[in-house]
């Protein structure tokens, strides 16, 4: 597990949203609905998307997926015997390797500080910096420096697809980096017809505020009316809970399914 920003993880694994998509099928056959352009939203490694893809397949149903996440590509840089930097295109660190050792990057925990984790961190940290400026690539606070010009200059750093292996090439999805915090691209405003977002959407990782500007942006990537939006998280015990939204006629995410207790923040797309 990596953390993106510092702040949200990036995680996942395969089978976790077998029954939204098995409630969300019933839902079509139910509503006699056939959307064909879909938005997975935050895949992570994309084996949920590919998961859903599959059983968009089994029931025979035409589709173009687009999945999106913050970054789908990162890059190994070494910044001393045994000791690497897992860093976005930015520049941003991701994850420290401290000879062999995973420490995430961001905030340190409590256990951090007890375990000693955040001096080491500190010193990675340091190391990096140096590196970066030693390449010429000074990391600004802002992480401008673009590692493309890296892996050109610098043949030990390695660029590493942050996708799974196990679904490369599969031409019905199309991957692609973007922000869900900034203004919605045009080429995808009015294009999907089915809109979902797992496991991201919650007080974990946005304010209120935030995640309604959040689904006003999604609002504006929605085709038309009955457009649906799924909105679910899953609980530590592995159960997974959300809800349908359907896009009326007057242009508001009206409730129309629940899986399981529905979702937590149910109150909150409902308002924007």
């Amino acid at each position: 597990m990596i953390r993106v920003n510092g702040k949200v993880n990036k995680t996942t694994w395969g089978g976790r949203l077998a029954d939204v998509d098995e409630h969300f099928e019933n839902y079509l056959k139910d509503t006699g609905l056939s959307p064909r352009q879909y938005l997975d939203v935050g895949v992570s490694s994309g084996i949920i998307t590919w998961d859903w893809c599959r059983k968009l397949k089994q029931s025979g149903r035409p589709y173009k997926m687009v999945a999106t996440d913050l970054l789908f590509r990162s890059f190994l840089v070494p910044v001393g015997p045994g000791l690497k930097v897992l860093s976005d295109s930015h520049g941003g660190a991701l994850q420290y390797d401290f000879f062999g050792y995973g420490i995430r990057s961001g905030r340190p925990r409590p256990r951090d500080w007890l375990s000693g984790v955040v001096v080491i961190s500190a010193f990675m940290r340091l190391l990096y910096h140096w590196r970066l400026s030693r390449s010429g690539l000074a990391n600004s606070p802002t992480h401008s420096c673009d590692f493309s010009t890296a892996i050109k200059l610098n043949s030990d750093v390695r660029e590493i697809q942050l996708i799974s292996p196990r679904i490369r090439g599969d031409e019905e999805i199309s991957f692609v980096e973007n922000d869900l915090v900034t203004p919605a691209p045009d080429d995808m405003r009015g294009h999907f017809d089915v809109i979902r977002v797992a496991n991201l959407l919650n007080h974990d990782y946005f304010s209120v505020d935030s995640m309604i500007a959040i689904c006003r942006r999604l609002k504006k990537c929605m085709a038309k009316p009955n457009s649906l939006l799924i909105v679910c998280r899953t609980r530590s015990d592995g159960s997974n809970h959300g809800t349908i939204f359907r896009l009326s006629e007057e242009y508001l995410l009206v409730p129309v399914k629940r899986i399981g207790e529905g979702s937590e923040i149910e109150a909150i797309v409902a308002r924007a």
